[in-house]
């Protein structure tokens, strides 16, 4: 007994290269379920998946990583082709309500890389084809912002992280999560910044941004950074503003510290910022 497909099948490419020659592999991940919407959820965490290990220099997804296995192996990103690319296959002829299609035909409805006006053409015209095929077919409709992927965000944040790293010492400081062992060494640097025409502190990450934390655990550092500090220097409140990042999945807060029209002491200690870092000054302090 021959099984009949749903009429639409949802399908990620992948085309990379796999030596140093050149040669290309284009790798194929079919996902298919009655409920439509439910097989493009299931796709588009698998392309999540993928993204998990592209910010690494690194894609590999298999058993480990995710639970339908897909052999996919990409070592250099920088060698990384033309990106992942999710489409939907028509699996039979269809002709019904104003829509004609062949078996197997292909429709491209997102892209992970950068996209120019021609691939954002083409989504556009997939995305209304998608939803036709739902409404005929009476499927449930699907979240239309969740789904757009575009490198050239992941390109953009990259930048702002190098744009980060580059920044001189006296302006910027690193101060990796260990809330108990570095809470002083914020506030060392509070002070600092404030006596001296301000600057900015990344909390969470080291000079490398090679720490990955859950948005949860952001969110209660954020929490308890911000009451602990103005609890410490409740005249600083108006000169503090931190940001929650999330750049390539690198999470940590931006803390912008605005100089202060007045002294600003921790401990009773009057510190300066400097490229060599926070320097007491012995005279101004208790």
């Amino acid at each position: 007994m021959k099984t009949i497909m749903p009429t639409i099948t949802y399908v990620v490419k992948c085309k990379f290269k796999t030596n140093s020659v050149g040669l290309q592999t284009l790798h194929h991940q079919y996902f298919t379920n009655e409920n439509f919407s439910e097989a493009r959820k299931t796709a588009f965490e698998y392309v999540e998946a993928a993204k998990e290990f592209i910010h690494k220099n690194e894609l590999i997804l298999n058993r480990k990583s995710y639970q339908n296995p897909s052999g996919v192996y990409i070592k250099n990103r920088d060698v990384f082709d033309s990106g992942i690319q999710i489409f939907i296959r028509i699996n039979e002829d269809f002709n019904q309500s104003g829509v004609s299609d062949k078996k197997d035909t292909m429709y491209l409805i997102a892209a992970f890389h950068s996209l120019n006006d021609d691939f954002r053409q083409k989504i556009k015209a997939g995305r209304l084809v998608e939803k036709s095929y739902y409404k005929i077919l009476n499927q449930k409709t699907f979240e239309e912002d969740q789904f757009m992927i575009d490198y050239q965000k992941f390109e953009q944040e990259k930048s702002e992280i190098e744009k980060l790293k580059s920044q001189s010492f006296e302006n910027m400081d690193f101060i990796p999560y260990s809330i108990d062992q570095t809470i002083e060494n914020l506030f060392e640097s509070i002070s600092a910044f404030a006596n001296s025409g301000g600057g900015k502190i990344i909390f969470g990450q080291d000079e490398k941004f090679g720490t990955y934390h859950s948005d949860s655990k952001m969110d209660s550092f954020c929490e308890e950074i911000w009451n602990r500090t103005i609890a410490e220097f409740l005249e600083l409140e108006d000169y503090l503003i931190i940001f929650k990042r999330n750049y390539v999945d690198c999470k940590f807060l931006e803390i912008e510290v605005i100089p202060t029209p007045f002294d600003c002491l921790f401990k009773g200690e009057y510190y300066v910022r400097t490229i060599h870092g926070n320097v007491m000054d012995l005279e101004k302090s208790l």
